[in-house]
């Protein structure tokens, strides 16, 4: 689905302790694009600045920048949990890809710094 909705999300490749940085107060949200092979993958749960973010499972979450150093955590489910995988983007007009989805890390944490 197309969108104009400016990205809020950079990556900070060159930081240690972000994986991201963005605004506070910032309305971000993610979706899982699934890949040819891939198999089907959904956001299992999802928790950010230890609150969980509603609409787990699904294929999108949106939550709300808070300020200071927060964690995003994120559990995938994997209609192929051997061999799953898929990206993870920002819904946003540059589509940012945010990383790659793999079965075999069906947890992940991302820090996010405002």
């Amino acid at each position: 689905m197309p969108t104009n909705k400016k990205c809020k999300l950079q990556p900070t490749p060159a930081n240690p302790k972000c994986d991201f940085k963005a605004a506070a107060k910032d309305s971000v949200t993610l979706e899982i694009k699934e890949v040819p092979d891939g198999g089907f993958i959904d956001f299992e749960t999802a928790r950010y600045a230890g609150k969980d973010i509603p609409g787990t499972p699904g294929k999108t979450i949106t939550f709300v920048v808070v300020a200071g150093s927060n964690n995003l955590e994120l559990v995938y489910l994997f209609s192929r949990p051997g061999d799953g995988h898929g990206e993870l983007h920002e819904v946003c007009a540059q589509n940012t890809f945010l990383d790659t989805i793999r079965a075999a890390n069906k947890a992940v944490a991302y820090t996010i710094c405002a």
